[in-house]
């Protein structure tokens, strides 16, 4: 699965509007798989919620799966923050 294709999909979904895979599909131009991939991995870390015998989907928060990795990665390596780990500041927003 491509990272990407995640990523673009999310984006694609709006807070509080619930999706069928067909819907997803149409609106990606991906798939049926592909969009089901997605969403389990979606589902799995929380970025979505499933209804219905995981038949419907709905976007659980503004966080991206990318910005997550990007918050976690400089959380767990310091050194690879751009803040000096002694003067870190965490965000106020995300």
């Amino acid at each position: 699965m491509n990272q990407n294709w995640i990523e673009d999909i999310w984006s694609m979904m709006q807070i509080g509007k619930y999706y069928s895979v067909k819907d997803l599909a149409n609106l990606a131009n991906q798939p049926s798989m592909v969009i089901v991939d997605s969403m389990k991995f979606l589902a799995k870390y929380g970025f979505v919620r499933t209804f219905a015998q995981a038949e419907i989907f709905t976007k659980t928060g503004n966080l991206s799966p990318s910005r997550s990795v990007q918050l976690l990665t400089s959380m767990s390596y310091p050194s690879m923050c751009p803040v000096q780990s002694s003067h870190r500041q965490w965000p106020t927003s995300i």
